[in-house]
């Protein structure tokens, strides 16, 4: 079964993956026929110390060397019913340097290293699409560098978008939970289950199923 292909209109910010991904997820879940096929999942990669190293990055120095990220955000999709060996999970990140949608394993390993010290491990927040449609949010205080009291720059431009605000976080009054409530590994507080990377590929396994 072929994955969905990048939509024509697709959004893309660079260093705004949480962005990225989100307008990813609800173009995806918003097609009947991709979310009544497929299981939609937002993933966040990082660690206690925020600092990860994925290889395969465009951001890289030069070929073969790790991109060192506080942070980093994909989509994964798994078939919802795999009658045969050869289905497949797919991730799709806008800033690898490999094909878009690429098969979930390969993805994994080709971007993480067993071997890598543990300061740079990383660590997966997964979350359902329909989870972090819902209850993400975020103000873009957290790329900001305020220079004066009535002045704001940002680190990166930021998204021409309105910034997000899922229906659950406008509920709760939350006006940012990106580092709280996603980027954070701590598995007691946020939104979905943090994992290490065995339990990361054995989800990208269809055949686990």
């Amino acid at each position: 079964m072929a994955p969905p292909l990048l939509p024509l209109n697709v959004s893309y910010t660079p260093y705004w993956c949480e962005e990225n991904i989100y307008l990813l997820c609800q173009t995806f879940l918003a097609d009947p026929q991709i979310s009544n096929t497929w299981d939609t999942y937002c993933v966040f990669i990082s660690n206690q110390g925020q600092s990860v190293a994925l290889w395969n990055q465009k951001k890289a120095r030069e070929s073969g060397l790790p991109v060192v990220w506080d942070y980093h955000v994909v989509l994964l999709l798994r078939p919802r019913f795999a009658d045969v060996a050869s289905e497949e999970s797919w991730i799709y990140d806008f800033d690898a340097d490999m094909p878009i949608p690429c098969p979930g394993r390969e993805y994994m390993e080709k971007t993480f290293r067993r071997d890598m010290t543990q300061m740079f491990q990383s660590q997966f927040r997964v979350i359902s699409g329909e989870v972090y449609l819902d209850n993400f949010a975020s103000d873009r205080t957290h790329m900001s560098v305020q220079l004066k009291p009535v002045e704001e720059m940002y680190q990166s431009p930021p998204p021409k978008h309105a910034p997000i605000e899922g229906k659950e976080a406008i509920r709760r009054g939350m006006k940012t939970n990106l580092m709280s409530e996603f980027v954070t590994m701590e598995g007691s507080v946020g939104f979905g289950r943090v994992t290490d990377l065995e339990e990361m590929l054995e989800l990208c396994d269809v055949r686990d199923m």
